[in-house]
């Protein structure tokens, strides 16, 4: 079975996850999802980006001034069948 890898941006409330979608929709391929079972957030709403985008993802978030406190990054593996997310140090 093949595995799938991406990372996941939560937020502590809806509206920083809103401010994020504003400044990533357009430059980068984002997908808006619920915040996976396995995470525990402050917010519903999660940002998928592909991986080979992250480090851009996130020198954009910090060119735009986006309060990186509102903000956990995971990456996310997907291993027959299992959500395997995985904390990462950004800050």
């Amino acid at each position: 079975m093949k595995e799938q890898y991406y990372y996941l941006l939560t937020f502590a409330n809806t509206h920083a996850a809103m401010m994020a979608e504003g400044i990533l929709k357009g430059l980068f391929e984002i997908t808006i999802i619920p915040t996976l079972r396995e995470i525990s957030a402050g917010c519903g709403i999660s940002i998928a980006i592909k991986a080979l985008d992250i480090e851009n993802v996130l020198k954009q978030l910090k060119t735009a001034k986006f309060d990186e406190a509102l903000m956990d990054t995971y990456a996310v593996h997907h291993r027959d069948g299992k959500i395997c997310p995985e904390p990462v140090c950004s800050k």
